[in-house]
């Protein structure tokens, strides 16, 4: 949404009159600041500049055109005309930064005066070339010349009416977001939901957490309890090799409170490593390499190995819940025949 401030226009007309009343009072051209009849000199290219004689001659139409009560004030109107489009719509000289290329409309309303709001096109506010308002001051002035003199004097003083409101922006795009509500999106066996070296953006992440959770919910009990046996299974044998390395390997025989200070040890680093994991960090290695380090000053080289290898397996390890943004895998979680993923109106 855009603020428009009409006033600068406003004044740049007033300016104007009070230009072309200092030309008009004049006799001739020798009279006049050459400078501010510069001014009004079209920009002409590939010709010769104009002798004395022509910009004399030209002066002497301009003035003849302008003169007099009547046609100054019938001049007044005409640039106010040609000009009232742009003081309600607003005026931009050049394509916003803050917009993107594909948007083609804009909101735009007075200062003070939120209700007037309106929907323009880019196009009826963006000065570009100048041919829009050229067309219009043609339009409403009597002589063709006048108006190309008169824009040639308008417009290296134009500048832009309209401001960006940010806070107003915010919340109708925030209106807009919640107006829409959720969107579902099948994903297909076989669709690409993230090409293989490519970094990942927001979304992206998202889609494949949400295809994640797809395939969890998927699952049936059966092979829900099998992973569980597994994953059991496989713990308790690492666990199981661990102690027999301690057992008849180093000969270490720790005590009840030894054996608590490194199962705890082992649970705060599980829990350090899933905080330090979030997209803003990466960090989660951290944790481990303290963890083993920690170990192989407490025992032994090859058992800060074991103990860091059946951690690592073990643990609940945030890659397997968070894509990281730098992955490159083509597809994950893997595939299956078809899913629904719930998405917010901002992934459609």
């Amino acid at each position: 949404m855009f603020v428009q401030n009409a006033e600068p226009l406003v004044q740049l007309r007033a300016l104007l009159r009070s230009r072309v009343v200092g030309l008009t009072i004049a006799a001739s051209l020798a009279e006049v600041n050459v400078r501010q009849w510069q001014e009004f000199q079209p920009a002409a290219e590939d010709e010769p500049a104009p002798t004395r004689s022509q910009q004399e001659d030209a002066f002497l139409a301009f003035k003849q055109a302008l003169s007099g009560t009547e046609n100054l004030a019938k001049f007044e109107k005409g640039v106010a005309a040609a000009l009232a489009p742009l003081e309600r719509r607003g005026l931009l000289v050049k394509f916003p930064r803050e917009l993107d290329r594909g948007n083609e409309e804009i909101v735009v309303y007075p200062t003070g005066h939120r209700e007037a709001a309106e929907r323009v096109k880019i196009s009826d506010v963006l000065l570009d070339d100048g041919k829009p308002l050229r067309q219009s001051l043609r339009t409403h002035l009597d002589s063709t010349e006048v108006a190309d003199r008169v824009l040639a004097w308008l417009r290296p003083r134009l500048r832009d009416t309209l401001t960006l409101d940010e806070v107003e922006t915010r919340r109708a795009l925030d209106e807009a977001a919640a107006g829409v509500g959720e969107v579902l999106v099948k994903v297909e066996a076989g669709h690409t939901l993230a090409r293989a070296g490519q970094p990942l953006d927001k979304r992206q992440v998202t889609v494949l957490q949400l295809e994640y959770e797809a395939a969890m919910a998927a699952r049936g009990f059966d092979q829900k309890l099998a992973r569980a046996a597994a994953m059991v299974l496989a713990i308790f044998s690492m666990f199981v090799l661990s102690g027999a390395y301690m057992r008849y390997r180093q000969h270490l025989f720790p005590t009840l409170q030894q054996w608590g200070l490194l199962l705890l040890l082992a649970a705060v680093t599980v829990v350090m490593a899933y905080a330090a994991a979030a997209d803003a960090w990466r960090a989660e290695l951290i944790p481990l390499l303290l963890f083993g380090m920690s170990t192989a000053i407490a025992y032994r080289q090859e058992l800060a190995l074991l103990l860091s290898g059946c951690w690592r397996r073990s643990s609940p390890w945030p890659l397997a819940r968070d894509c990281p943004a730098s992955c490159s895998r083509r597809a994950w979680p893997p595939r299956r025949s078809s899913s629904w993923a719930r998405s917010a109106a901002g992934l459609s």
